[in-house]
């Protein structure tokens, strides 16, 4: 584990790649991957949520800051929710970082989660296929006159 100063006067943890390799395995082998999973991403999309309003008030500094510190942990859930097909949790995600992205300019990131957001739902403006009506139906539903 590495811990190297926040900025806030804080400690930031992070696992080195090898330990966080190890971790993993451990969590596949009990078969706790999936639950600590979801657990992230739960965590991450409220701390994206309930973020998203302080950046329109007083608070931006501070809430630029926590998303600027945490980017990673809440793309790393964006990309679980995606990968899990889950358009709710993806869609609540990225909802709450447009303000976000609008103001660190980035949007190219955000076109491009925007995008793979959109692809989980289906088109809406195309029409559903409806099943041809056999032809022999009608040759044989009424009698010829």
């Amino acid at each position: 584990m590495v811990a190297a100063p926040s900025g806030v006067g804080e400690m930031r943890y992070r696992l080195l790649e090898t330990v966080a390799e190890y971790a993993g395995e451990r969590l596949d082998e009990s078969g706790r991957r999936v639950e600590a999973e979801r657990a992230h991403l739960t965590y991450f999309r409220e701390l994206a949520r309930t973020t998203e309003p302080l950046l329109r008030g007083p608070g931006q500094v501070d809430a630029i800051a926590l998303l600027e510190r945490e980017y990673e942990n809440v793309r790393t859930a964006l990309r679980h929710a995606l990968a899990l097909r889950d358009e709710q949790e993806a869609l609540l995600i990225t909802l709450s970082l447009v303000w976000y992205w609008q103001m660190r300019d980035l949007r190219i990131e955000a076109r491009n989660w925007c995008s793979e957001v959109m692809a989980l739902a289906p088109d809406p403006f195309t029409e559903p296929i409806r099943p041809a009506v056999p032809l022999w139906e009608r040759c044989t539903d009424a009698p010829p006159r």
